[in-house]
């Protein structure tokens, strides 16, 4: 004869039931499709308490740094010799992390609907003579020669969102120099104006050149130059470029190895653009060449053979 069931058996019974109705609820909060759950709980993901909680985990690995730092000052042992290396791999890991993560949440932001250009009228000559003031420095570390003509149109005006720019810029030099590394090479930028109140910037390196697909020596070669990589950069570019009108292309140089990157940058359109409230001054023009030039510095001790390069913030604009 069967047995019956206990009274233990019978709130298990209905325990399991409890379970799985409430993961049948949960899995409804991650259907797919246009107004969906899963579109409101993007909608909700709250970007600054989860920047806030991975800056608090960087500030606690750059505190622990510090501590480290200062038990091994002045000496001199081969304890402290391994501590120093593990303290420069700490510091390269937590840079390319602050990195990874800034990318993610801006893209965050992007798909949110949170990010939208503010334009302003910026001269791109100047602004692009920023990022190649730290020239010297490549070539004496890594043997990369950085180039910049801007023609006979200086100064360049052009509208743009400079947030946007300084991310799109920054990723295709630092990307141009990661190509180049470490054997050496060229990178040249040129800019171009439309004629139309635009101006294409193009950026030539002579670097390992785009992975073909069909060839694994080109793949190889490519995923040394870039290993780890992400490519949250490279999205959060394009859609940096599509709110602003933008065109970024990446093509083989027609001659020899390297890559060629194009950014047409046209005017936008009459009624998103505000009008100029103000003149700036040389002063906000030195600081925001500054704040540019520290971004690179960040941007550039990413690279490896750069972590522990020395850069001297500009004086004035170059």
């Amino acid at each position: 004869m069967p047995s019956r069931p206990t009274c233990c058996s019978s709130r298990q019974s209905r325990h399991q039931k409890e379970i799985c109705k409430v993961n049948n609820e949960r899995s409804c909060l991650y259907e797919n499709g246009p107004g969906s759950s899963r579109d409101a709980l993007l909608e909700k993901l709250p970007l600054r308490t989860i920047e806030g909680e991975w800056q608090r985990s960087l500030d606690m690995i750059e505190l622990s740094q510090r501590r480290l730092a200062h038990l091994i000052q002045d000496k001199q042992t081969p304890v402290s010799d391994q501590l120093e290396a593990c303290l420069r791999d700490m510091q390269a890991a937590s840079s390319r992390l602050d990195r990874t993560l800034n990318n993610t949440t801006a893209l965050l932001r992007c798909i949110q609907g949170g990010e939208q250009p503010q334009w302003e009228t910026l001269d791109l000559c100047a602004f692009v003579r920023v990022l190649c003031s730290v020239s010297q420095s490549l070539k004496e570390r890594m043997h990369i020669r950085l180039t910049l003509d801007c023609g006979s149109q200086s100064p360049l005006y052009i509208q743009a969102d400079r947030r946007f720019l300084s991310q799109i810029c920054l990723h295709l030099l630092s990307n141009a120099l990661r190509a180049c590394a470490p054997e050496g090479g060229t990178v040249a930028l040129v800019l171009h104006p439309d004629g139309h109140g635009g101006a294409t910037l193009t950026l030539t390196d002579t670097g390992c050149g785009l992975p073909d697909n069909n060839n694994y020596a080109s793949m190889d070669a490519n995923r040394a130059h870039f290993l780890g990589g992400t490519r949250t950069g490279l999205l959060l570019c394009q859609e940096y470029c599509r709110l602003s009108g933008w065109q970024l292309e990446l093509s083989r140089r027609p001659k020899g190895r390297g890559t060629v990157a194009t950014l047409a940058m046209p005017r936008p359109a009459l009624d998103q653009v505000r009008p100029v409230l103000h003149s700036p001054s040389p002063e906000e023009d030195l600081y925001k060449a500054q704040a540019l030039w520290l971004q690179l510095v960040v941007e550039l001790r990413n690279i490896p053979g750069l972590e522990d390069a020395p850069f001297a913030i500009p004086t004035k604009i170059p």
